[in-house]
């Protein structure tokens, strides 16, 4: 499996998401990837890469709502990075609020919110 959708898997169950992707009528909140860019490659082909992910919830209640995406942001903002997971292939880093949890659109009483996380993490190819 990729780095980048092991990453975003582990990182969905800290944080208690169980869709990654879209949202959908049966869901509040998702993940889905939002880009990204290899920030420095090293000569053994291992590398830094940045990996953005958007947090999307929705809901009648636009204080909940808010207030569910900052928690989310901070539980895995403000985690030491020792805590973080991370595999033989891969290992985070560092993970910011790239653009915070704001409203994005409302469709009768639902309210759409998103932000995004900018996932910082090292990559280092197995040797098969």
């Amino acid at each position: 499996m990729p780095a980048q959708v092991e990453i975003i898997e582990m990182l969905s169950d800290i944080a208690g998401i169980n869709k990654i992707g879209l949202l959908s009528p049966a869901c509040d909140y998702a993940m889905s990837f939002a880009g990204g860019k290899e920030v420095k490659r090293y000569m053994d082909g291992s590398g830094l890469y940045t990996m953005n992910i958007q947090l999307q919830g929705k809901g009648t209640d636009q204080a909940a709502l808010a207030s569910q995406l900052c928690k989310i942001c901070d539980l895995l903002t403000y985690r030491k990075p020792r805590t973080f997971p991370k595999t033989d292939e891969w290992e985070i880093r560092r993970i910011t609020v790239g653009t915070p949890p704001a409203p994005k659109g409302v469709d009768g009483e639902t309210w759409f919110y998103a932000c995004v996380l900018s996932v910082n993490y090292y990559y280092k190819p197995r040797k098969d």
